[in-house]
């Protein structure tokens, strides 16, 4: 692995490997894991105002699409048991910045926030995730949290989604692999990702050379493909609990925070099969999502598309499969598309969909 810092200052870097090296040498788990976080401040703060019987926070990761997000939030607005937490990415546009400040500074139910930054191809998704939810369990008024990209949008209004959610974390599992299966497949692929570590910091993306420590310490675990829960996860506080304390969660954090591309679809489908999470994962994709039909994303292939008029089948097919959401979508080239689906999917009786 390599010592040598590029920019000295870089501390996050610094931070990420110690943990690395860490891990990379133990064979037992230990008392203490630590994990890299970031620091979170808030532009305002409104999480006290969450009450009522079943409380949802939602987690928006902004970037620059302001009306889809003015869209989202007012489909899923339930009095005060839905709150949103508006993550501000630190590359903004200033105009942007300002409009989305002006937008909700008098909604109670809105708090904007400050946390990380997003890296392509890197698990920094994750590390905001994590950060959130190991902050709110210091809150005891809520009851879920759902993570959002500022492209994925609802099915279901507010009150519909409140009870369709229903009382579990929420997880398809696409596949399970044992050591065995990650070395055929990367073999077969010549797709090394788990051997190659990327360390993103907000200065820099550094690529270093990694053992599979994670089978050293685990031998028999399984790894668990799902789609990605960073796009419509739905986490039971319980869930949320284990996950940020366990120490077995945390190594397992530890090893796909620093997986070279798409941890978030190894992350939690590899914690939720442990027996932790036994009789507490509805096994249901939340999502309905492709890489393959719609508009081209940012690298067609590895990003997931955009949904346009074309895919209100796949839609349907996976909205009767149980999906609460979809992605992605732009509020300006896809606003035909998510007018249809407002009024489609009113309802949550499958008979109003033609």
């Amino acid at each position: 692995m390599p010592r040598k810092v590029i920019f000295k200052k870089d501390m996050e870097y610094v931070e990420m490997m110690r943990i690395e090296e860490e891990m990379s040498t133990l064979r037992v788990i230990p008392n203490k894991v630590d994990v890299s976080l970031f620091d979170i401040s808030f532009e305002y703060n409104h999480l006290r105002n969450i009450r009522g019987e079943k409380n949802v926070i939602f987690l928006i990761l902004f970037n620059n699409d302001l009306e889809m997000v003015k869209r989202t939030i007012n489909k899923l607005k339930f009095n005060n048991q839905h709150h949103f937490i508006i993550n501000i990415c630190p590359d903004i546009k200033e105009d942007i910045k300002k409009e989305l400040i002006e937008t909700f500074k008098e909604d109670l139910n809105v708090s904007l926030s400050y946390c990380g930054y997003i890296r392509y191809l890197s698990s920094t998704d994750i590390k905001i995730i994590f950060s959130f939810q190991k902050y709110l369990l210091n809150f005891d008024n809520w009851h879920f949290f759902i993570s959002f990209g500022q492209n994925d949008y609802p099915l279901y209004y507010g009150e519909e989604l409140n009870k369709k959610i229903g009382d579990k974390t929420w997880c398809y599992f696409e596949s399970k692999k044992d050591k065995k299966d990650m070395d055929i497949e990367e073999k077969k692929t010549g797709n090394g990702r788990f051997r190659n570590g990327l360390v993103p910091t907000n200065k820099k993306v550094y690529k270093f050379d990694r053992n599979l420590w994670i089978f050293k310490l685990f031998p028999n675990i399984l790894i668990g493909v799902s789609s990605p829960l960073s796009s419509g996860g739905i986490f039971d506080k319980s869930t949320v609990r284990i996950l940020v304390k366990d120490n077995q969660c945390k190594i397992i954090y530890n090893y796909f925070l620093l997986l070279h591309g798409a941890g978030v679809e190894h992350y939690w489908a590899t914690c939720f099969l442990l027996p932790q999470f036994k009789d507490m994962i509805n096994q249901t994709r939340p999502c309905a999502m492709s890489w393959l039909e719609g508009r081209p994303g940012q690298m067609p292939g590895i990003s997931n598309t955009y949904l346009t008029i074309n895919q209100l089948d796949l839609i349907k097919d996976f909205y009767g499969k149980g999906a609460v959401f979809a992605r992605k979508f732009d509020s300006s080239k896809e606003k035909d598309i998510l007018d249809i689906i407002d009024k489609l999917f009113f309802s949550s009786s499958p008979k109003r969909i033609s």
